[in-house]
């Protein structure tokens, strides 16, 4: 008779923590992210959303080459777009010297890209977030429908930074043919990047608030 109860009492709670799960739970945004296309990337957008934040840590060897690529262990910044034919530009928190290179996946120490291990990486609906080894920082990322927030959660250092790269590996060979970033206040710039790709040319234009001063 204990036994019975025992076991009864365990298939109600595994039912409880089962119905507490919703269909978002299953999501994996991992999913698809090695060996594919620019517009599968792991992090948080909104359905028709303006704004696809996502890690970026391909190199342009081919056409598939861009984006992020779940093999390679590094990560050379945060994309702001990831759509067909359109990127956008990279932000990157460091700390120590600036370098003005990303660097590449097989030397990391040549620029400012910074390696990662998947363990100390986090993907769910609308949620990202990676430590990133070379600078003691921890990154995360959510996005609305027109706007992308990052939070980065930097070591004690008098020599931090975010750096902005407007040349980021895409898909097609874009040219920037004018840009622009304009300093409004100690904690705002606004900028813009036109790039032009065959047929394909765009503006994209955008506002970035720091919730603390900076030089």
């Amino acid at each position: 008779m204990k036994l019975k109860t025992l076991l009864v009492t365990a298939l109600i709670i595994s039912n409880l923590i089962f119905a507490e799960k919703k269909p978002v739970d299953y999501v994996d945004p991992f999913l698809g992210t090695s060996s594919s296309r620019w517009m599968l990337y792991p992090g948080p957008s909104m359905p028709f959303g303006m704004v696809k934040l996502s890690p970026d840590n391909s190199e342009i060897n081919g056409m598939l080459d861009a984006g992020y690529e779940y093999t390679t262990e590094s990560i050379s910044g945060f994309g702001h777009v990831h759509s067909w034919m359109m990127g956008s530009f990279l932000t990157m928190p460091t700390t120590g010297n600036i370098k003005i290179k990303p660097g590449s996946k097989d030397n990391p120490d040549k620029g400012y890209r910074s390696r990662i291990s998947h363990e100390n990486e986090k993907a769910s609906a609308g949620y990202y977030s990676v430590y990133l080894d070379d600078y003691d920082i921890k990154a995360e990322l959510t996005a609305t429908t027109r706007t992308g927030f990052q939070r980065y959660t930097f070591p004690k250092s008098s020599t931090a930074h975010i750096l902005f790269d407007l040349q980021v590996p895409e898909e097609g060979r874009p040219e920037i043919i004018n840009a622009e970033i304009v300093k409004i206040s100690d904690n705002e710039i606004t900028g813009f990047v036109k790039r032009i790709d065959g047929w394909n040319e765009y503006t994209l234009h955008f506002v970035a608030l720091f919730n603390r001063p900076f030089d």
